[in-house]
């Protein structure tokens, strides 16, 4: 759920990129990929800095191997992006319902001139792998709903998609 206001950031979908994280720094395969946190805005960049360093602290073992890598892990916003790159990036657009069911047609530094090319920028910053994460459900006035992910996601070759690709799963957390 999207707040609104002062917060204009999405909790669950923060959590949701901090587990990925975790996930990625306590698995051998992939704690030597460096990582990058891409969000639409600063409020949704700020509270994932927040989330991870408190995971971190929490986590000696994991702070340990993310002070080691190769190259740091960043989390930016997509005004500030430009010219970082790493092995994996991790999307966190931020937006979406909020707890009545609208979705603002406000999408930050997207609705500004030149914000298509700065989402370019963006998406380009994977060397190997792009994440996007979208909301599995959605409390709307108090009712579970179950979203579906783009279909232009559908429209992939399969080959492009890794991970979980079961759609129709229904997850409590959002998809990384």
């Amino acid at each position: 759920v999207y707040e609104r206001g002062a917060g204009r950031n999405n909790k669950e979908e923060a959590k949701a990129v901090v587990k990925e994280i975790q996930k990625r720094l306590s698995d051998p395969q992939t704690s030597s990929q460096s990582i990058g946190v891409v969000t639409f805005n600063v409020n949704q960049q700020s509270l994932i800095e927040d989330m991870l360093n408190e995971m971190l602290h929490k986590n000696a073992d994991l702070e340990i191997v993310a002070a080691q890598m190769h190259e740091p892990i960043f989390i930016k916003n997509l005004e500030n992006v430009q010219g970082d790159e790493r092995d994996v990036i991790l999307f966190s657009v931020g937006y979406g319902r909020d707890k009545f069911g609208k979705v603002a047609m406000n999408f930050g530094p997207l609705n500004r001139d030149g914000g298509e090319r700065r989402l370019n920028v963006a998406i380009t910053r994977a060397k190997e792998t792009l994440a996007i994460s979208y909301a599995r459900q959605r409390m709307i006035y108090g009712q579970t709903t179950y979203g579906r992910p783009s279909r232009f996601l559908s429209e992939l070759p399969a080959e492009y998609i890794t991970g979980k690709t079961n759609f129709r799963e229904r997850k409590e957390e959002p998809y990384i």
